[in-house]
């Protein structure tokens, strides 16, 4: 008879790391990284949207007053407008009409 708490440690005492192996990334989903990845190059500087909406500056919206700012349509996964230092997403944009 083993006592409380002992047979998860005795269970663990026989376990060990599995080896590491290369997946294509189609069959990684689910699986842990062994080591750190890290990105190539800095990527903040890409500024993609990442929801539907639109692109604005934030000075236009704060001076707009009852009349709307002026905006472009953005679109996910698209460069934001070098100009754009701010946006409303699409729903937000619905529900305030």
């Amino acid at each position: 008879m083993l006592r409380p708490g002992a047979a998860p440690r005795r269970i663990l005492c026989d376990l060990a790391p599995l080896a590491p192996e290369r997946v294509p990334l189609s069959e990684a989903p689910g699986r842990v990284l062994v080591e750190a990845r890290l990105a190539p190059a800095h990527l903040r500087g890409v500024g993609a949207w990442t929801a539907d909406g639109y692109a604005l500056q934030a000075a236009d919206a704060a001076d707009a007053g009852p009349r709307p700012p002026i905006a472009v349509e953005a679109y996910t996964g698209h460069p934001a407008p070098a100009q754009a230092d701010a946006g409303l997403t699409e729903p937000a944009c619905s529900a305030c009409r």
